[in-house]
């Protein structure tokens, strides 16, 4: 199985991830761990980085098992729509479930400034966060189950057993 939670920066998809990852005894593949070091070769958001970026999901995706994920993927941008139904190719044939954190802008925005965010190269400036709910919706492929979650006033256990039970059912 694979799951993807897709939220905006600082929602607590690493921290939902986390605990999900060891109760279902799988990998964890962070969009951080993905994206960091390509971002040691290549500019943001170049050709060169969006080829490498797809190129560490397909081979991470490739050692199969379960898996988690963690995006946060805009069906605005078309690099992210691909981006994301590569990773649903990639799952095959193992299950595929998006996740969708929903977080109000105000938790939202207490959460990003959060020790350790800064280090692990996230995102923790506020302005950009609010244009990222202003012009931007999470992209959710067709065809694929989906389960979206307001994560505003859930803490991390409560949002990961929501999940759990979903798989369950």
């Amino acid at each position: 199985m694979v799951v993807h939670l897709n939220g905006m920066p600082g929602c607590g998809k690493l921290t939902v991830a986390r605990l999900l990852a060891a109760r279902l005894r799988a990998e964890l593949l962070d969009n951080h761990s993905l994206i960091n070091p390509v971002l040691t070769e290549h500019p943001f958001g170049s050709p060169a980085y969006l080829l490498a970026v797809r190129q560490a999901t397909r081979v991470a995706l490739a050692r199969g098992g379960a898996q988690v994920l963690t995006n946060c993927l805009a069906a605005e941008i078309e690099s992210d729509r691909l981006r994301l139904e590569e990773i649903v190719r990639g799952a095959a044939p193992r299950r595929f479930l998006q996740v969708l954190l929903r977080c109000d802008l105000s938790e939202n925005r207490r959460r990003l400034v959060k020790t350790g965010r800064a280090e692990l190269r996230k995102l923790v400036d506020p302005s950009v966060l609010e244009q990222l709910h202003r012009d931007y919706t999470l992209h959710h492929p067709p065809g694929c189950q989906r389960f979206e979650l307001d994560v505003s006033r859930l803490s991390a256990e409560e949002a990961t057993g929501r999940i759990l039970a979903l798989l369950r059912a």
